[in-house]
């Protein structure tokens, strides 16, 4: 950020002689990270206003939260209205990742659990083939959130339902109505690593 390399903007220091951070941005979404200080906000604002002079996009403040890490409840409320826009809190969600939790606790991937439920209860089971329950487990399912795996380590105990939801839908069962698999899981992923014999 050239605000913060000519010294209009100071971000925030990382530990361990770390970098500076000063914004985090991903297509319209953005998050700006700076000292807690009168003189830094006044400054984002007129950041904010040249943007819109240069680009033509207006910043939605009804959308925007001010967070403060160390100060008081008070404070946040001051620097949310000088800012006009309203106040967030921790925990909470960007691009789908929570921040400010210990992903180490159980109860914070219970949505992803009931998600699971959620995305299987809607669809017709009975309808499909057991290619189409294949494709919709390896494609869907595998692919819904699976970001969070690369960024947290997932306790075991919870990808044992997710594993149990995910073999129960192959079967052709659903929450309400489990049926008794044709093949051990275990098995058939071992089956589907292997490679086909050549003639």
């Amino acid at each position: 950020m050239e605000a913060m390399e000519k010294g209009i903007f100071k971000g925030i220091k990382l530990p361990n002689n770390g970098t500076c951070l000063s914004v985090l941005q991903y297509a319209n979404n953005a998050i700006f990270m700076g000292e807690w200080s009168k003189e830094n906000s006044s400054n984002l604002i007129r950041i904010r206003r040249f943007f819109y002079i240069a680009f033509g996009i207006k910043v939605n403040l009804s959308k925007s939260k001010v967070l403060g890490i160390g100060v008081s409840e008070m404070e946040i409320s001051n620097m949310a209205t000088w800012l006009k826009c309203g106040i967030g809190i921790f925990p909470l969600k960007y691009l789908g990742i929570p921040i400010g939790t210990s992903m180490s606790r159980i109860s914070n991937w219970l949505p992803l659990v009931e998600k699971f439920n959620k995305k299987l209860s809607n669809w017709k089971v009975r309808n499909l083939s057991i290619g189409g329950r294949l494709v919709l487990c390896k494609e869907v399912l595998g692919n819904l959130d699976s970001y969070l795996f690369l960024l947290f380590k997932v306790p075991n105990v919870v990808l044992k339902p997710l594993e149990s939801i995910r073999c129960n839908f192959l079967g052709g069962g659903c929450p309400e109505n489990r049926k008794i698999p044709w093949i051990a899981w275990k098995k058939g992923h071992k089956l589907e690593g292997e490679k086909c014999p050549k003639h």
